[in-house]
């Protein structure tokens, strides 16, 4: 596992383990990126952004589906893998206040939305945890 800092605010986090190194027949890898914004002037004559809206901006710009239901804003997209969909690759992205939570989860052999639950699921550990 490596963690970095990237940037001035992004703080990255990777895990994986391959069929390969790990005598199993499954294999999964994840990527966390949490970033807070800061404010931005908006031009002259215009009042600043805030730090919330400028994650605002940032959720919103992803074009992946919406979940429902959720105490955070979150979109989800997945992607099945392999010749019968075995495997799934996961981005989910959530944001609260001021922090966007990226989540890159690709496991095998899954189900699409075990795979998506796990990935929801990181996300909001790490929106707790960056409060």
């Amino acid at each position: 596992m490596t963690l970095a800092q990237g940037g001035s605010s992004t703080v990255v986090c990777e895990a994986g383990s391959s069929r390969a190194k790990v005598k199993a027949y499954t294999s999964a890898s994840v990527k966390v990126s949490i970033t807070p914004y800061a404010g931005q002037d908006a031009g002259a004559g215009n009042p600043p952004f805030t730090p919330v809206q400028m994650a605002k901006k940032v959720y919103s710009r992803s074009p992946m589906k919406v979940v429902p239901d959720r105490p955070y804003p979150t979109k989800v997209a997945r992607t099945a893998v392999g010749l019968v969909g075995e495997s799934w690759i996961v981005h989910a992205v959530v944001q609260h206040e001021d922090v966007v939570v990226v989540v890159d989860y690709t496991a095998s052999p899954v189900d699409a939305d075990v795979a998506q639950k796990a990935a929801v699921a990181l996300a909001d550990r790490a929106i707790w945890e960056s409060k």
